[in-house]
């Protein structure tokens, strides 16, 4: 979402949107661009979080499949404080 506020909010911030608007190509042409920039970083995000959860949900549920014989149970050991 970030680099969707930035494309245009960015633009006038940083007093770019003049030299954006005289340069010698359509309103089309720059409104696609920034489509596609949105677009594209969009997508790098979403599959670079896929990636981390898969590798944070396989650190943590691998040694729980990997003993298939044994049946999985959860406990909470209660010790006195010392």
């Amino acid at each position: 979402m970030h680099p969707a506020i930035d494309s245009t909010a960015g633009e006038r911030e940083h007093s770019t949107w003049e030299t954006v608007m005289t340069t010698a190509t359509s309103r089309a042409n720059i409104l696609v661009a920034k489509y596609l920039y949105v677009a594209t970083m969009s997508f790098t995000a979403a599959v670079l979080n896929l990636a981390a959860m898969m590798f944070s949900m396989g650190t943590i549920l691998g040694p729980l499949f990997r003993r298939r014989q044994m049946d999985a149970s959860f406990q909470i050991r209660f010790s006195p404080c010392r």
